[in-house]
């Protein structure tokens, strides 16, 4: 009677095997975090049900995420500077003012050689036309020894393997469980308008002084100790060379942290780079948008809607609100506004 058992597979059928169903996990998986997007990256499904409510972005994909939303849609309004831009401004506003594909790329403390990166890699497919970039004493070259561990160029989460490696799947599961009411949305995360929510939003609480003071404690008192004005005349001089029409951008601080700079007795040194940045942008033909006198609050400030409680101006003393930022971006997208871009 004939042996009727299978054959064996063969070593090289069941790796082939192994590889495709590795490979059809991944598919899976991939299609699952698209089809939530979490970070806004994909760009490919309205806010809904599943991601409507959406966790603060981990800084491990901040980097790489701004530059792969760049690449999938790129835009043609481009503002680009610290996780201040990120939590004060809705960039479903900032399309709908522009009426253009408009990116907002907020990295926590953002330094000028990795924004110049970010800026290359968005720039490349050429549809960028207007670029604003954020100028902020506290994330200057050289400001501050402890800026550099969280923008080491060569951090290895901060290339395309790490934004799917660092996190993108759990932060899916995550805001898919938030919105199903699974789990407690717990601050900070993005509500259903798109606003910013912090857990604490008194300006004058002890912990934001002990973690700032030791920020501006360590920047440079001499100017001279700053490659900052360099590379701004590079960036700067860059996107002109390519037709881009670029602006600088001055935001406004919490009056805590302009007191904190006074009693650190770096007020003096702050204007004189923010001088030295102004002058740059002069011999640049570059115009600079300030918008530092709005810490009380744009003209005709009202609360916006929002989940909750009003939003406040200020999250803290450096992070202002959507109440703030989104009136920057209509001051900024009109034609004949507060700052044109010639």
């Amino acid at each position: 009677m004939p042996n009727s058992d299978p054959a064996p597979l063969s070593f090289g059928r069941y790796l082939g095997l192994v590889v495709a169903l590795a490979l059809l996990f991944l598919l899976l998986l991939g299609t699952f975090s698209v089809e939530v997007d979490p970070y806004d990256i994909w760009r490919l499904s309205a806010r809904n049900a599943t991601n409507a409510v959406r966790p603060e972005v981990p800084y491990a994909l901040q980097r790489a995420g701004a530059i792969l939303a760049g690449r999938l849609r790129p835009p043609q309004v481009l503002l680009i500077g610290s996780s201040r831009l990120r939590r004060g401004m809705d960039e479903r506003v900032a399309n709908q003012l522009f009426g253009v594909p408009t990116q907002i790329a907020g990295i926590d403390l953002l330094q000028l050689p990795i924004a110049q990166e970010i800026v290359t890699q968005i720039m490349a497919p050429g549809r960028l036309k207007c670029l604003y970039i954020e100028a902020a004493f506290i994330a200057s070259q050289g400001c501050s020894p402890k800026l550099l561990r969280y923008t080491a160029p060569d951090d290895p989460w901060q290339t395309l393997p790490g934004l799917v490696l660092g996190g993108a799947l759990d932060q899916s599961i995550a805001t898919v469980a938030i919105n199903a009411g699974l789990r407690p949305v717990v601050p900070p995360f993005y509500d259903r308008h798109g606003h910013y929510h912090q857990s604490d939003a008194v300006p004058a609480v002890l912990p934001f002084e002990d973690w700032y003071v030791p920020l501006i404690a360590d920047c440079p008192r001499q100017l001279s100790q700053m490659a900052d004005f360099r590379l701004w005349r590079e960036v700067l001089t860059m996107a002109r060379q390519r037709g881009i029409k670029v602006a600088i951008l001055m935001l406004p601080f919490e009056a805590h942290w302009d007191r904190l700079v006074e009693a650190q007795d770096m007020a003096a040194t702050v204007e004189a780079w923010k001088g030295a940045v102004k002058a740059v942008a002069r011999q640049t033909a570059t115009p600079v948008c300030q918008f530092e006198d709005w810490a009380d609050g744009a003209p005709g400030d009202k609360p916006a809607p929002a989940d909750g409680d009003p939003l406040p101006l200020f999250w803290d003393w450096i992070h202002f609100s959507t109440r703030i930022g989104n009136p920057i971006l209509a001051a900024l997208a009109a034609p004949s506004g507060r700052c044109a871009i010639p």
